[in-house]
């Protein structure tokens, strides 16, 4: 999986805070984050499969030639529990990329299951993730999802070195396209099956431990989509976090968030090589 999704602060290597300010998504692509974060682990696949279809009919993939980038509403103290945490989240900056990919999904799979992620992506100076389902299920496609744990270590000029723990799941959701479209038809939503789906969520256990006084990262819940849209691999990326390195930087700030976003775009690109190179033997 991308650092994207696994290392959440090593783009604050940059030295400069973009200016510009990220403006709100849509009201009715704000809910469907919330939902799909909400029901990705017990939702009915017809059912995910539905709000998927709704967003890409929001964000009109297949035409897009540039990233979106947007702010989502607070998660909820309830939306943080479905990951067992007991937190207020209204302190996490609520952000979203939205972005069309060269790749396809099956490959993209593939680098979301990498064992060996430092070798995809060497962001990390120790880094270790530990399945905890049954990897090999989800292989041979008798399981649908896969649970992880990851520690890794990683530094930057501006916070330093520092020791994370997070969680990660990913579900692979191929609703037949007649479910999908009937429980379109019920809620009276326009919209058209967009075929597999593959819908991950990582989020930090704990606060990060930092070697040097001052930073604090003691929230991340991060959700990724990945859907084929005409000859184009959509990548749909809310997240909600906080962040405070000292000095005014931190989430909350505009700048910050357009930093942030920008430099998840660069990764975009990281993973379209990959896709293009093809990845290592496991």
């Amino acid at each position: 999986m991308s650092p994207a999704l696994l290392s959440p602060i090593s783009w604050l290597t940059l030295s400069l805070i973009a200016c510009g300010k990220v403006e709100p998504l849509p009201e009715d692509l704000d809910g469907l984050f919330h939902f799909l974060w909400l029901h990705a682990e017990d939702g009915e696949a017809a059912e995910l499969g539905a709000a998927v279809a709704r967003v890409e009919e929001l964000v009109g993939g297949a035409a897009m030639e540039e990233a979106l980038h947007g702010t989502v509403t607070d998660l909820s103290r309830e939306e943080a529990l479905v990951v067992e945490q007991d937190v207020d989240p209204s302190i996490s900056a609520g952000l979203s990329l939205v972005n069309p990919l060269v790749c396809d999904l099956d490959l993209m799979e593939r680098n979301l299951y990498f064992l060996k992620q430092e070798e995809l992506y060497p962001d990390y100076e120790v880094y270790e993730r530990v399945y905890t389902s049954d990897i090999d299920a989800y292989k041979a496609r008798t399981a649908d999802t896969i649970t992880w744990t990851t520690t890794y270590t990683a530094q930057n000029v501006l916070s330093g070195r520092y020791d994370s723990v997070l969680n990660g799941s990913m579900r692979r959701i191929d609703a037949p396209e007649e479910e999908v479209v009937a429980v379109l038809e019920a809620g009276e939503d326009s919209g058209s099956p967009v075929g597999p789906i593959l819908l991950a969520r990582a989020w930090i256990t704990e606060p990060a431990v930092f070697e040097q006084d001052g930073p604090v990262f003691d929230q991340d819940f991060q959700m990724e989509i990945f859907y084929e849209s005409g000859d184009r691999l959509m990548h749909v990326y809310p997240l909600w976090r906080h962040l405070d390195i000292g000095s005014g930087l931190n989430t909350d700030g505009e700048g910050f968030q357009a930093t942030l976003l920008n430099e998840l775009e660069k990764y975009d690109k990281d993973t379209e090589k990959l896709c293009e190179d093809g990845l290592p033997e496991e």
